[in-house]
């Protein structure tokens, strides 16, 4: 009952904060999925009557919205909160998992509701991101709730349709699909590595129906062409070389200072618990985060133009990882220093309040002027 009260109360804060900045000028990427959708809901088609370069999943999702509610704000709003609402559900279910329990989950999931509409990164706005980390942090949670079991079927098949689901958002999201998967196999439950194989190959399966079903149908409508040409060759242009791009795995390119402050709080905590984790293990699970991290900072690189959005694919490992750290500490600690874990919990939330408090005082409008400072004057 605790868990579902706090839970209520953090999609009450979310809410509210996104409610805050309703009004707020809409930005390039909304604006052109929103036209986009609009168009096609009233007979236009995708990648030959309106041209642009992401996989159609955002534009369909921006269509249900306004079929749902409207066309305008209203529309943008529902995609905000309910990708907010569904990631920070996801975040729960992730950091109960491996051992996290109810204090994991709920603090993973504060973490996440603190940070994740953060104005530098632009977390206040339904960018593809939102709807990324919501299905990513889903297929991660279904993962790691195995626990020391195999996946199974009805596992297996949940995770490939998040991870697919994903991909046809934006295509770097099928790296981190990959490379978790990798993990699963490399680091199998109960040491089946056969039976893990299994359930890679379903999870593999289930991203190539779903790009197949997608190529086909455009195929089906004449338009295969123009949509290969707008997905995949443009693309492989507006992104460059890839080697040059991967070149800054080691760095981190571009990042301001406001972004690192959202950020780095949660780093702190995730990195202190994973070298704990794993000097003290069991050290499966932690392997797990450092590769949805490394995946998620590959995914970060590849397109190789680091926008502050682009960042927001941090905050989901990083605020799991906080969970974990925090019931880890518990459960290691004598009991008589238990309470450490809390004060932990405590200061970091602390500090991304004092991060975060400040923009709310802020208007809508000049939320807009300081994320795009050379543009709007």
């Amino acid at each position: 009952m605790l868990s579902v009260a706090a839970i209520a109360g953090l999609c009450g804060f979310i809410f509210f904060t996104r409610l805050h900045t309703y009004g707020e000028p809409l930005e390039r990427d909304l604006t052109t999925y929103a036209v986009i959708a609009h168009e096609m809901l009233g007979g236009k088609t995708l990648y030959t009557d309106l041209w642009d370069h992401k996989p159609p999943a955002i534009y369909v999702t921006y269509a249900a919205a306004e079929l749902i509610v409207g066309y305008g704000r209203d529309s943008i709003f529902l995609m905000n909160i309910s990708a907010g609402f569904a990631t920070l559900l996801a975040c729960y279910f992730a950091g109960s998992a491996a051992g996290g329990g109810r204090l994991g989950g709920l603090v993973a999931a504060t973490l996440w509701a603190l940070a994740s509409g953060d104005l530098a990164i632009e977390g206040n706005q339904p960018n593809t991101e939102v709807f990324l980390n919501a299905l990513l942090t889903s297929g991660f949670a279904i993962l790691m709730r195995a626990e020391n079991r195999n996946l199974g079927l009805r596992a297996a098949l949940l995770t490939g349709l998040f991870f697919a689901i994903a991909s046809v958002y934006k295509h770097i999201a099928a790296v981190e699909a990959a490379l978790l998967a990798l993990a699963y196999f490399a680091w199998p439950a109960a040491g089946s590595r056969k039976k893990a194989l299994a359930n890679v190959v379903v999870i593999a399966a289930i991203g190539a129906l779903a790009w197949g079903l997608v190529f086909s149908y455009f195929v089906a409508q004449g338009r295969g062409k123009a949509f290969t040409e707008a997905v995949f060759t443009y693309n492989a242009y507006y992104s460059g070389s890839i080697w040059q791009n991967l070149g800054h795995v080691l760095s981190w390119p571009r990042v301001s200072a406001d972004v690192l402050a959202a950020v780095f709080p949660l780093a702190i905590l995730s990195l202190a618990g994973t070298i704990l984790g794993l000097i003290f293990g069991p050290r499966r699970p932690w392997i797990f985060l450092l590769t949805f991290a490394f995946a998620t900072h590959i995914a970060v690189l590849l397109p190789g133009r680091f926008f502050p959005h682009y960042y927001q694919l941090w905050l989901p490992p990083l605020a799991i990882g906080g969970g974990w750290s925090v019931s880890f500490l518990k459960r290691i600690l004598p009991a008589a220093f238990s309470r450490l874990a809390y004060i932990v919990a405590g200061a970091t939330c602390g500090i991304l309040l004092m991060v975060e408090a400040p923009y709310y005082g802020l208007s809508a409008e000049f939320w807009s002027v300081k994320k795009r400072p050379t543009i709007i004057r």
